[in-house]
């Protein structure tokens, strides 16, 4: 799966280049828990970030889409992509979901496509 490809190979730089290890931080994690995600990161980095910090960035942060949520009227070729994501009703519903989520790996790459991509 990509998701694992990508990380696979985020391994392999971490142990080629540094001390292998990995800290790994999505979107989609960030907008629902930016303070622990931001707590983790410090700690992994061996540099933890104040509570008064991260109690500001709590206070300040926006966990909730800006605008509408009707994404038609960002995308200019809306109808394409829906078209093209309607094949896959994991994607489908990533695409219409309207809170932060974090979505299970959808299977949209074949083995054959995730042979290539590695």
């Amino acid at each position: 799966m990509k998701r694992a490809i990508v990380t696979e190979a985020a391994g392999e730089l971490a142990n080629k280049f540094g001390d292998g290890r990995i800290f790994c931080l999505s979107y989609e994690s960030m907008q629902q828990d930016i303070v622990g995600e931001m707590r983790d990161l410090g700690e992994f980095l061996g540099s933890p970030i104040d509570e008064e910090s991260l109690q500001k960035l709590s206070e300040e942060s926006v966990s909730y889409k800006r605008g509408s949520d009707d994404l038609s009227e960002y995308i200019e070729n809306y109808d394409e992509v829906y078209e093209s994501l309607s094949k896959n009703p994991c994607l489908l519903e990533q695409l219409e979901e309207d809170e932060p989520k974090n979505f299970p790996l959808c299977g949209v790459y074949t083995e054959d496509e995730e042979e290539e991509s590695q």
